[in-house]
C-alpha cells in the first residue's frame, strides 16, 4: 500500500507539471531535472506527513548508498574521512586499496572531488562523490597535512569491503581483550567470530571490553548473531512485535556465555546496538559503562521502489529479553561516565586508559587494584595485526 501510494503520488505529481507546461505554451521546454526534483519533495512530504517519525524517502543515489551502508561492500578508493573544522580530512587508509598505493596521507584534507569544491560541504556528500562503479576513476583534490601544498589523485575505484571490527589484547590486563564494532553490516557477525578467535589464540580470554559507543546501529540480524554467542542455547535474545503478530529470536549459539563482558556505552550508541546490550545485559551479566544510550527501540524495513528511489518505515518494536521497551528511554549505564569535555577523536577513542575515562573506568572495574603485570608498555597495552586501534564514531561516513 505505501509503495502504491509512493507511486501514484509521482505519477499525479508529473502529470500536473506536464498540464503546467502545456499551459505555459509549446515554445517553453520541458525541464525534466527539476520536474523529477519536484516529484521527490511531494513524495518526501507526503511520507512525513502520512508515516511514523522514523520514516525516510531516498532518491536513487541515497537508497544506493544506504544498501552499500548495510551490506559493507561497494565502489570506492579506500579511505575513511572525518569531518575536522569544516573540512572533510583523511584519517585512515586502508590495506591493500587505491588508497594505499598513492600519495595520499591520513590528515590530509579533501578539498574537491571531480572538480567540485567540498567547501561548506561535509564528509556525507564527500562520500556521494568518492564512491561510485567499480572501474571508473575518481580524481581527488587535496591538500597536504604536512606543508599545505594542494595537489591531485585520479584513482581507479575498486570493490571496498567495510571493517566495521577492530580489536586488540590488553597485556598488561592478563586474559583481558578489548573490541570496538563500529556499526552492523552483514559481514559485521563474522568478522567479530574471526577477530575473538584470533585473539584467543594469543591467549585465554576471561574479560572482554566491547566498544559500542557511537554505534548507530544497522543490520538487525548480524546483532543478533553476535548476540547468540552469549545467549545461552535457545534462549531469547531479542522480540520483536508487528502489527501482524510477535516473534522471537533466540539462541542458537551460547558459546561465549559465562565470559566476563564489559560494554562502552554513550548517547549515540542506539538500535541495533541497543538490541546487542540488551541481550548482554539480560542474557550474559555484562556491565555497563557510560551514560544512557540513544532510546531507539524499533526496528525498520526499507523497500525499493520501481524508479530506483526508495523508503524506510517503522517494522516492529522490539523488546529485551527481560521484556523491557527501550525506545525513547535507552538503557541506563551500571557505571556513569561522561564523555570527557573538548576532547579529541584519536583520544575519545585511544588505548591509553588516561585519555579514554571510559576504559580507565572499565579497567578499574576489572582490576580495582591496578594492572597486575609489572611489565608493560608506555601505554599499558599491546596491539596485533588485526587492528590499529582506531575506531569510527558518528563523525566518519565508513570507507569510501
Amino acid at each position: 500500500m505505501k509503495k502504491l501510494l509512493c507511486a501514484i503520488l509521482i505519477t499525479g505529481t508529473l502529470f500536473l507539471c506536464s498540464c503546467d507546461t502545456s499551459r505555459a505554451g509549446v515554445s517553453k521546454e520541458i525541464d525534466a531535472t527539476a520536474t523529477s526534483a519536484i516529484a521527490e519533495q511531494v513524495v518526501e512530504a507526503k511520507v512525513d506527513e502520512f508515516y511514523d517519525d522514523y520514516a525516510s524517502y531516498y532518491t536513487p543515489v541515497e537508497y544506493q548508498r544506504m544498501v552499500e551502508d548495510y551490506t559493507g561492500s561497494f565502489g570506492g578508493i579506500g579511505i575513511t574521512m572525518v569531518e575536522n573544522e569544516g573540512e572533510v580530512t583523511v584519517y585512515n587508509i586502508l590495506d591493500d586499496t587505491p588508497a594505499a598505493d598513492s600519495d595520499i596521507s591520513i590528515g590530509d584534507v579533501i578539498i574537491g572531488v571531480d572538480g567540485i569544491s567540498l567547501e561548506g560541504k561535509g564528509s556525507t556528500e564527500a562520500q556521494s562523490l568518492i564512491r561510485g562503479p567499480v572501474g571508473e576513476e575518481v580524481t581527488l583534490q587535496l591538500r597536504k597535512a604536512s606543508d599545505n601544498s594542494v595537489y591531485e589523485e585520479t584513482l581507479e575505484r575498486e570493490t571496498i569491503t567495510e571493517e566495521t571490527v577492530s580489536s586488540v589484547t590488553l597485556s598488561a590486563y592478563p586474559g583481558t581483550v578489548y573490541m570496538h564494532i563500529s556499526s552492523f553490516t552483514e559481514t559485521t557477525s563474522s568478522d567479530f567470530a574471526a577477530h575473538y578467535n584470533k585473539l584467543l589464540n594469543q591467549g585465554e580470554i576471561e574479560n572482554l571490553i566491547l566498544d559500542l559507543r557511537s554505534n548507530g546501529g544497522g543490520n538487525f540480524y548480524a546483532c543478533i548473531a553476535i548476540g547468540e554467542y552469549f545467549v545461552p542455547l535457545n534462549e531469547m535474545v531479542v522480540s520483536e512485535k508487528t502489527s501482524s503478530g510477535s516473534e522471537e529470536h533466540r539462541s542458537s549459539s551460547g558459546q561465549l556465555n559465562g565470559l566476563n563482558v564489559i560494554v562502552l556505552q554513550n548517547a549515540y550508541t542506539a538500535s541495533a546496538s541497543e538490541v546487542l546490550i540488551g541481550a548482554l545485559k539480560d542474557k550474559a551479566d555484562a556491565t555497563l559503562i557510560g551514560t544512557t544510550t540513544y532510546g531507539k527501540g524499533i526496528t525498520q524495513s526499507i523497500v525499493m521502489l520501481e524508479s530506483g528511489s526508495g523508503h524506510r518505515y517503522t517494522r516492529s518494536i522490539y523488546y529485551t529479553p527481560s521484556g523491557f521497551s527501550l525506545n525513547g528511554i535507552g538503557l541506563e549505564p551500571d557505571i556513569l561516565v561522561e564523555d570527557p569535555a573538548d576532547t579529541t577523536y584519536d583520544d575519545y577513542f585511544s588505548l591509553d586508559p588516561a585519555k579514554n575515562p571510559h576504559l580507565q573506568a572499565a579497567l578499574n572495574y576489572l582490576f580495582p587494584d591496578g594492572p597486575p603485570s609489572a611489565e608493560e608498555s608506555s601505554d599499558g597495552t599491546t596491539t596485533d595485526d588485526t587492528n590499529s586501534g582506531e575506531a569510527s564514531t558518528d563523525e566518519t561516513t565508513g570507507e569510501n
